[in-house]
């Protein structure tokens, strides 16, 4: 049984340190791949919260990858950490994914706050659900990191029940900005390229964000040991798809549409003329801007 038990130890530890390199690997193979669009749609323009948004997502995602990497490849010798550092590597990893996620949901708001900037019950409600995204991650985040118990090789023995609630929370939330995505398309002309644009990107990020969860947490749940050696992943994939979300925005081009006008600024102002309102359609000399 002893020596079945440390076979499973190593398989677990082999696992884990693959599952960080490949991690790496892929996110710096999106870094360069994305680079060249990166500079032409994103650094030549003036620096805005969402250039922010990408920079920040992108690089501490960089770092604490790094970082993650350089703990799990230490020599085998040296795999018997005390609590306090199994618990602030937990922290690491809980926080930077948490973090990605609210990245990939202020984007998605910005995105609705400037579509919906003439209704005021809207607007009012998008605050309060990114607030309570907030609170509910950061409960979350402290209770996951604060009881998760762990064996002398940093591996988890046991996950708290507070990543359901999570999860249901990233359900509901994706959910709900979907549906108002989709409830302004249904207000707005579905020949738009602007409106493309934003249905499409929120549909993929919807689906996205909630595969996610929907296979994490319940691995979790199963397989809390196994679920920790790949808990980069979540991480890189969020990261990954938030650069992406921003890069879109940037990236369209406002010349294509007679229809509407976008600017990508600190604020993300959108605006989207009516289909069927006479008095919504602009002049043949309207004006688009993005930066």
């Amino acid at each position: 049984m002893q020596d079945e038990a440390a076979f499973h130890l190593a398989t677990i530890l082999q696992l884990r340190r693959l599952s960080a390199v490949a991690a790496m690997i892929c996110l710096v193979w999106e870094t360069i791949i994305m680079l060249s669009e990166e500079k032409r749609s994103i650094w030549r323009r003036p620096f805005t919260f969402v250039k922010f948004l990408s920079v920040f997502s992108r690089f501490t995602t960089l770092a604490s990858q790094s970082a993650y990497c350089v703990f799990i490849l230490m020599p085998e010798s040296k795999h018997e950490f005390r609590h306090d550092v199994c618990t602030w590597w937990s922290g690491l990893l809980v926080g930077s994914s948490q973090i990605q996620l609210w990245i990939v949901d202020l984007v998605l708001l910005l995105r609705l706050y400037a579509m919906y900037n003439t209704n005021k019950l809207v607007k009012a409600l998008l605050p309060v659900l990114f607030v309570e995204d907030i609170i509910v991650g950061t409960c979350n985040a402290y209770l996951t990191v604060s009881t998760t118990k762990f064996d002398s090789s940093c591996m988890p023995l046991d996950v708290p029940f507070s990543v359901v609630y999570l999860a249901i929370n990233v359900f509901s939330q994706q959910v709900i900005i979907w549906s108002l995505t989709l409830l302004k398309r249904a207000r707005v002309s579905r020949s738009s390229p602007l409106m493309r644009l934003v249905v499409r990107d929120g549909t993929w990020t919807c689906g996205f964000v909630c595969a996610i969860f929907a296979f994490y947490i319940p691995y979790c749940m199963i397989t809390p040991a196994t679920a920790y050696a790949v808990a980069t992943w979540p991480v890189v994939l969020l990261s990954i798809g938030a650069c992406r979300l921003i890069l879109n925005m940037h990236r369209f081009d406002p010349e294509e549409t007679e229809d509407g006008s976008i600017e990508f600024t600190s604020h993300i102002s959108l605006s989207i003329p009516h289909s069927g309102n006479p008095s919504s359609n602009q002049s043949p000399n309207h004006t688009a801007q993005r930066t």
